[in-house]
């Protein structure tokens, strides 16, 4: 996933929902999405449980976007990454080194 702060709402897309076995079938239709990876068709659900650093670290994402690819034009789009939204950030210290981002989990007041 990439950190995109500008990014309201988690957004996975096609290939790590393939992964993940998504089953679009149960859950919810919602306007199509626009981006770099061109037109997707968009769907919501109402959680999703997502892991970070195998396993050990893990977050609640209410809601999380789904994307589905239509007329892919080159095969690199389904490539493109899923996005880590501020939905989730807000909940962490970002830190950076020179490869890797660092996210530590805010203690909850």
């Amino acid at each position: 996933m990439v950190v995109d702060t500008g990014t309201a709402i988690t957004t996975i897309n096609e290939f790590d929902a393939r992964g993940m076995n998504v089953d679009y079938s149960r859950l919810a239709r919602i306007q199509n999405s626009r981006g770099i990876g061109g037109q997707a068709k968009a769907y919501l659900a109402e959680s999703c449980h997502l892991y970070f650093g195998e396993g050990r670290e893990s977050a609640d994402v209410k809601p999380v976007k789904f994307l589905r690819q239509s007329g892919v034009e080159k095969a690199s789009q389904e490539m493109y990454p899923s996005l880590l939204g501020i939905d989730v950030l807000k909940n962490y210290e970002i830190s950076f080194t020179e490869s890797t981002v660092i996210l530590r989990k805010l203690a909850s007041g």
